[in-house]
């Protein structure tokens, strides 16, 4: 078995059928995962395998490919990417013509929610599903390390004289005009869980660098029942691993500050692992908004990144679960208020972590300006209480950094 676990998914699928035996070994590695989406091909395929009586029991994870096709995107030149050469007129017209297909099939589906009933009767079948991956790309995902073309169904039969979809969500439109994303699987995934009671233990997000980063802001607005299946969804969940984006609008503010967030993960009553990514534009979004006030008994990871916050907040995060937590991260985290030094003096005694990690630290106005050396001695402070000199002797902790740009840092991960 170990052996068969290092080879591509197509070279497993001609080996299953091989023998009776090899047919035995390959297929719960090839159907380990399956793909989830609003389109018809990768839901009629999802529905087969959820149907087989011994293939359905291999399935552990399930992975929503979130990418969506929009009429705007339909090129104005014959070719394929931009870049690539002509297409012959027929080629161009057949592309054009395919791509509005998927527009129209994709409007169907969600306007008759036809991929939610779908989703929920596959869930209800796959019984060993731990796992689910949200993705908006066709892209090979952290989970999967194979090099095959992921995404489905779909996007490995997608004609070549086509254009291929962007990774950009759906949207709607607010009052001013504006085009808000959502998250539109984020919903799906959640109503589905909650209505076949599948107890998932895994929940990670897996955006590039796109249109958005991470889980949009409008998709936590939601009504009190989908609030409700939401809280569902997360109640068994142990690790989480999860990237935030806002926009630039007041209604996308106005959504985070009803805390819906922090209420569906402190429905994750066992939670054992936190990770959790922001975009810049959240800055100004206080932790206890995103995190609530919760206490989770187990928490014993958790990781932040690219995030401003006062040390108070900060501090008492960490505090409330300083007897559980044997794992800190924390990447480009800025204290608005407050002093790393400090932070450490208050945290050294309350908490038993084995592992810290610090990376890009910052305070007050400069980010990141907390040179490498001052970082280590930080860690070796909250790890052992050590008096080394945390920072430089010209150090001066009450005087602000200047910021050499009024530009906001090149955030490269959320």
């Amino acid at each position: 078995m170990e052996v068969f676990r290092d080879i591509s998914k197509s070279d497993l699928k001609s080996i299953r059928l091989v023998s009776k035996a090899f047919n035995a070994i390959s297929s719960p590695l090839l159907f380990r995962c399956v793909y989830i989406s609003i389109h018809l091909k990768d839901l009629d395929v999802l529905s087969a395998i959820s149907q087989h009586p011994k293939l359905s029991l291999f399935v552990q994870e399930a992975v929503y490919s979130g990418v969506f096709f929009h009429e705007y995107e339909i090129r104005k030149h014959k070719n394929v990417s931009g870049d690539g050469p002509p297409l012959p007129q027929d080629d161009f017209e057949r592309g054009c013509r395919y791509y509005l297909d998927r527009c129209e099939e994709q409007k169907t589906t969600a306007h008759r929610r036809e991929d939610v009933a779908i989703i929920c009767a596959a869930l209800a079948r796959m019984p060993n599903i731990k796992h689910i991956s949200f993705t908006n790309h066709w892209g090979c995902t952290s989970s999967l390390s194979d090099h095959a073309r992921y995404g489905g169904p779909l996007s490995r039969d997608y004609p070549e004289f086509a254009k291929e979809p962007s990774g950009r969500p759906l949207c709607i439109r607010n009052c001013d005009g504006d085009r808000l994303y959502t998250d539109h699987g984020f919903t799906v995934i959640n109503q589905a869980l909650s209505i076949t009671g599948a107890r998932v233990q895994t929940l990670s997000i897996d955006y590039t660098c796109g249109p958005t980063s991470g889980i949009s802001a409008v998709s936590f607005h939601m009504t009190p029942r989908d609030l409700v299946h939401s809280c569902n969804a997360f109640r068994y969940l142990l690790k989480i691993t999860f990237s935030l984006w806002m926009g630039d609008t007041e209604d996308e503010r106005d959504i985070f500050m009803q805390g819906n967030l922090a209420k569906m993960l402190a429905a994750a009553e066992g939670l054992e692992e936190l990770s959790l990514g922001f975009n810049y534009r959240m800055h100004h979004i206080c932790l206890k908004v995103c995190l609530g006030t919760h206490t989770w008994a187990h928490l014993r990871s958790i990781k932040l990144y690219q995030k401003e916050m006062h040390q108070k907040e900060l501090v008492d995060f960490i505090r409330r679960h300083g007897g559980t937590l044997t794992t800190i991260c924390l990447e480009s985290i800025n204290l608005k208020s407050g002093t790393w030094p400090d932070a450490a003096k208050e945290l050294h005694p309350c908490i038993s972590a084995k592992r810290i990690s610090l990376y890009k630290l910052g305070e007050r106005v400069d980010h990141w300006n907390v040179k490498k050396a001052i970082t280590a001695n930080l860690e070796k402070n909250l790890l052992h209480g050590e008096s080394d000199p945390i920072y430089d002797p010209d150090y001066r902790p009450g005087t602000p950094i200047r910021f050499t740009t009024n530009l906001p840092p090149p955030y490269d991960r959320y």
